[in-house]
């Protein structure tokens, strides 16, 4: 079962509410990082985006956090 846990980066420099999300895959003993992601806006119903740390896209064990619109893989995936 894939688990998963943000923790909140605060404003970044742009202006943006940003989170780190943390998994917890099959096997591992605790979390860890996955990727980041941001709010474009502070509007309720923003569009976000969301990218896969390196680290976390260069693990064995590394698992989409959603196989449809999340696959792994390089660069920014940006919502509607």
């Amino acid at each position: 079962m894939l688990v998963l846990k943000a923790r909140e980066e605060g404003v970044s420099r742009a202006g943006r509410l940003a989170a780190y999300v943390f998994v917890h895959l099959p096997g591992a003993t605790g979390a860890v990082p996955a990727g980041k992601v941001a709010l474009l806006s502070p509007e309720p119903e923003a569009p976000a985006e969301f990218f896969y740390g390196r680290r976390y896209l260069e693990r064995p064990d590394a698992m989409p956090l959603d196989p449809l619109h999340l696959p792994l893989s390089e660069g920014t995936v940006y919502t509607d």
